[in-house]
C-alpha cells in the first residue's frame, strides 16, 4: 500500500536567497508552501555581493534592516580593466533610471540563514536537512517529490506548483534531462583579477566606515 503524501499549493526545492523570498512571498498570501533545503544553516556558498536593486525587493519582504545589520555598506565596485590602474570604479549613484544609489556586502551563510528563518516566520514550513530526490509530473497541477531526510527518514510530497530555486544543483532540469548538468567547475584566477578583488575590498572597508554626511568624502 502506498503511503499517503503530504499535501501543499507550492513546494520550494532550494533554501539559497531565491527559494526563501519565493517561499516568504507565497505564505504571505496565505499559500500552503514547504520549502526544502538539503543542508543545514549556516552553510558556505559563493555570491556575497548584493546589487542596488535588490534593496527594493527586501523592503517589500520586510527584511532590509535586517540587510542593513548584517551587511557592509557598498557605494559601487571596481572591475578589472587594461588600464594604468587596472580596473575602472563603477559608482552606483551613478546608475540610469531609479536605482538606490548603494549596495551591501554580505557574508552568504548568515544572510541565507535569514532569509531562510524569515520565509518560516512568514508562514513558509521551512525544512532544513530534507533533499527532494526525484520528480513524478503526475498532471498539470499535481507534481509528486521524493523527498529524503539527512536522518534517513523518506517522505512524499504532492504539490500544486514546483519553484525549482535550487541554483547550480539545476534539480528540474537534471532529472527531466532538459539540459546539461555542470558537474565541475574549475575557475582559475589570474594574480591580476585576485589583485583586482583584494583592491575592492580594501575600497569596501574603507567605504564600511563612512557614515552620515562624512560618507560623501570617502573615496
Amino acid at each position: 500500500m502506498e503511503t499517503a503524501a503530504e499535501q501543499c499549493d507550492v513546494a520550494v526545492i532550494g533554501g539559497g536567497p531565491a527559494g526563501s523570498t519565493a517561499a516568504a512571498f507565497l505564505a504571505r498570501r496565505g499559500h500552503r508552501v514547504i520549502a526544502l533545503e538539503k543542508a543545514h544553516h549556516p552553510r558556505f556558498h559563493i555570491g556575497e555581493s548584493l546589487l542596488p536593486m535588490n534593496l527594493p525587493i527586501f523592503e517589500r519582504l520586510g527584511v532590509l534592516e535586517k540587510v542593513r545589520a548584517l551587511g557592509v555598506y557598498k557605494r559601487g565596485a571596481d572591475f578589472e580593466a587594461d588600464n594604468e590602474q587596472g580596473y575602472n570604479t563603477f559608482a552606483f549613484d551613478r546608475a540610469i533610471g531609479n536605482s538606490p544609489p548603494h549596495a551591501y556586502q554580505v557574508w552568504r551563510q548568515d544572510f541565507d540563514k535569514m532569509l531562510f528563518e524569515h520565509a518560516r516566520e512568514c508562514g513558509a514550513n521551512a525544512r532544513e536537512g530534507h533533499e527532494a530526490l526525484s520528480i513524478e509530473q503526475r498532471g498539470p497541477r499535481e507534481t509528486r517529490l521524493e523527498v529524503r531526510t539527512d536522518e534517513g527518514r523518506s517522505y512524499r510530497l504532492q504539490a500544486r506548483y514546483l519553484v525549482d530555486a535550487s541554483g547550480r544543483d539545476t534539480f528540474l532540469s537534471a532529472k527531466k534531462s532538459c539540459g546539461a548538468r555542470t558537474t565541475s567547475i574549475r575557475v582559475r584566477r589570474s594574480s591580476a583579477t585576485s589583485a583586482a578583488r583584494m583592491r575592492a575590498r580594501a575600497r569596501m572597508r574603507a567605504t564600511s566606515a563612512c557614515t552620515g554626511s562624512s560618507m560623501a568624502g570617502c573615496g
